[in-house]
């Protein structure tokens, strides 16, 4: 058996696919639909080695740029002339709070500098050379940084800060109420579109291409789970 494998990698690897594929992460992506669409790619392509990485922020389009990612799962600008994009979600970002974290009622009127004395959980960005991002940071405001939305929740919902969440992560804790959202005409969230992407122009091996081609199913996948 050990013979037939090693003979069956000889002969994809003579085919010229690649035998690693890196991707890199980044926060916001459902990663429920992710894994789903990584494990099914392994089970058909098992010669092939995938490398993850996560990232926070403006880490993913670093990572990609720098030559060390074949592909990125992210928000992302496709506007962007150095990447190649195809969206295959959205994600809504929304502002909340734990229940009795603010000293008062929130409603319509509430403006960010009634929250400049509360704490605000801020994700870092894992960026180590490129400009980082900044949204929605205020100045001046006590914060509390962290290094993963999961753990960012945890503060949020623990009531030691404030801060902005993907709405996939916390739609439990919304309709549960331990979570509150702060959304307004003044306090906004935002639409972010979930990317798969690479660099435009790059060379493309065949199982890059495979795997970039599975991504721009997802839609299709996620159209079908809300119908049934």
């Amino acid at each position: 058996r050990e013979q037939a494998e090693l003979e069956e990698l000889a002969g994809f690897l003579k085919d010229e696919n690649e035998a690693r594929l890196r991707i890199v992460i980044g926060d916001g992506t459902l990663l429920d639909v992710t894994r789903g669409l990584l494990h099914g790619f392994c089970q058909r392509y098992p010669q092939v080695q995938l490398d993850l990485d996560f990232e926070n922020l403006s880490g993913p389009r670093e990572r990609l740029l720098d030559g060390e990612a074949d592909l990125i799962v992210h928000h992302d600008d496709p506007s962007d002339p150095r990447f190649e994009c195809q969206k295959i979600a959205e994600v809504k970002i929304l502002p909340v709070v734990a229940p009795g974290f603010l000293g008062f009622e929130p409603d319509a009127d509430t403006r960010y500098a009634e929250l400049r004395p509360y704490t605000q959980c801020i994700i870092r960005d894992t960026a180590r050379h490129i400009e980082k991002e900044k949204h929605f940071i205020l100045d001046e405001a006590h914060c509390i940084t962290v290094g993963d939305q999961h753990t960012k929740k945890s503060i949020i919902v623990q009531g030691m800060a404030w801060g902005h969440m993907p709405d996939f992560m916390i739609s439990k804790e919304l309709e549960e109420g331990t979570l509150v959202s702060i959304e307004g005409p003044w306090i906004k969230g935002f639409v972010v579109d979930i990317v798969v992407a690479r660099v435009a122009g790059s060379r493309r091996g065949k199982m890059a291409q495979k795997l970039w081609d599975s991504f721009l199913a997802i839609p299709d996948v996620m159209e079908e789970a809300e119908t049934d």
